[in-house]
């Protein structure tokens, strides 16, 4: 995440700033994914998916690939809770 300026980045505003710049599934979904993987999206994963999820979370914003990222934060969700 940048340097935490309001703005700069979805994710800090949600977490840093207590704004909810994502819908409210996608923003559920994403405290469930980072409270099982603080980290998230973390370095476990390869590169080009550290860079996927950090355009799914500006679509989010902008309100596009909802459908799209919620099947893929569920489908995280799913992997966390099981351990792969």
């Amino acid at each position: 995440m940048p340097n935490g300026t309001p703005g700069d980045h979805p994710l800090t505003d949600m977490l840093v700033h207590g704004q909810h710049p994502f819908p409210l599934d996608i923003e559920r979904l994403l405290r469930e994914v980072l409270e099982l993987d603080p980290q998230f999206p973390d370095g476990k994963r390869p590169y080009v998916e550290q860079t996927e999820w950090e355009d799914r979370f500006f679509a989010w914003k902008r309100g596009e690939g909802i459908v799209e990222g919620r099947d893929a934060l569920e489908q995280v969700l799913r992997q966390l809770q099981d351990g792969t």
